[in-house]
């Protein structure tokens, strides 16, 4: 029968070691760190709020866009979808009364194939605001507009007062043409559909009256197209004052601003065609009501330069006013996103038009939405 023999086995730690051999090579083997594990806390980090950069530029860099002037320049870009409320940053500051006016119709091109739609300047709601051609009427492009023959005339009746009032002296009312926007398109049939459409603010606002068509055609900032296809509107934009009284608030008439915006046609007879004109105007005096502040603020010659800016090219119109509109901005700093940091987006809607700057909602989360639908 055999016997077990019983071999001690070697400890590889130091205090029991029975090598020498192995427990010198313990002792020169450097000893390995064990890497901390990291405690999982339920603690969150603290994280900054958001910030609007653009908000924090330098005051020389970025202003505050005042509500007077950003309404009053949306209104010269964008007369027709501007809610009403907008006012010139120029003068004196008084509280007016301010006012928004729309009218529509048609008008037709003369026997000759010539036709126009003028802008008259006379803002009394009895005034001959608007004078165009019919159908009837005897011209061509080397008649001077006032000796078209069969012309009519329309005026903007909604508005508050009459020509003999802003004239009175009895009781002083001055007034003055915030924005104004004049706009046409082809009505007729598509085999019918020709010509030239020529539209034009005179740079000088001189009267267009006495000129002919070829003169408006000569202008170097006349915009020239055939109508369009598709019926877009082809629109021309007071693009504000050149003189000083056309600025301010005058009394004594109701004259704001000479004929100085035109479209004139060259078709065939009888060509058909749509019509529309926007208007905003400022009262003050004894018998105005319902006043509310009108600023005086230096981003004035900001909205005016821009628009300015645009018509030295071209009338400024549908096609250029978002343009104009974001020059303005940029003059004083701003953007969209800046806007909506110091007014918030519901305050925004009832300043501006939508067209030049969308105000989109932020989507609401789901639990907003249930709480919403309650």
């Amino acid at each position: 029968m055999s016997q077990l023999a019983i071999i001690p086995l070697e400890n590889s730690k130091f205090n029991a070691a029975t090598n020498p051999a192995l427990q010198a090579a313990l002792r020169s083997r450097p000893k390995r760190k064990q890497p901390k594990k990291k405690q999982k806390t339920n603690i969150r980090k603290a994280t900054k709020p958001l910030r609007n950069t653009a908000a924090q530029l330098p005051l020389h860099i970025r202003q505050r866009v005042t509500s007077c002037s950003l309404q009053y320049a949306s209104a010269l870009a964008d007369p027709e979808n501007t809610p009403m409320g907008a006012c010139v940053p120029f003068g004196f500051p008084t509280p007016t009364q301010k006012a928004k006016n729309f009218m529509r119709g048609r008008f037709a091109l003369g026997t000759t194939g010539h036709g126009y739609v003028l802008f008259n300047g006379a803002i009394g709601n009895n005034d001959n605001t608007i004078t165009l051609t019919g159908a009837t009427s005897v011209g061509t492009q080397s008649t001077a507009l006032n000796a078209f023959t069969n012309l009519t005339n329309y005026g903007f009746g909604r508005l508050p007062f009459t020509a003999a009032q802003l004239a009175s002296a009895s009781a002083p009312m001055g007034s003055r043409l915030v924005a104004f926007c004049l706009k046409i398109r082809y009505a007729g049939t598509e085999a019918g559909r020709n010509g030239i459409i020529y539209s034009i603010e005179e740079p000088d606002h001189n009267t267009l009256a006495s000129g002919t068509g070829d003169a408006i055609m000569n202008f170097s900032n006349t915009s020239a197209h055939r109508p369009d296809p598709l019926g877009k509107w082809t629109c021309v934009n007071w693009s504000g004052p050149v003189r000083a009284q056309e600025a301010q608030l005058t009394s004594g008439s109701s004259t704001m601003t000479n004929p100085c915006i035109c479209i004139f046609i060259s078709g065939a007879a009888s060509d058909l065609y749509e019509w529309e004109a926007y208007i905003h105007m400022e009262y003050a005096g004894a018998i105005a009501l319902f006043t509310t502040p009108s600023m005086v603020e230096s981003m004035y010659n900001n909205v005016v330069d821009a628009m300015k800016r645009i018509t030295a090219l071209g009338p400024l119109s549908d096609e250029n006013n978002k343009t104009a509109f974001q020059s303005f901005l940029a003059s004083v700093g701003n953007t969209a996103k800046t806007l909506a940091f110091d007014y918030g987006l519901p305050a925004l809607a009832g300043m501006i038009s939508p067209r030049l700057m969308p105000l989109v909602r932020p989507a609401l989360k789901s639990s907003q939405l249930l709480l919403t639908n309650g």
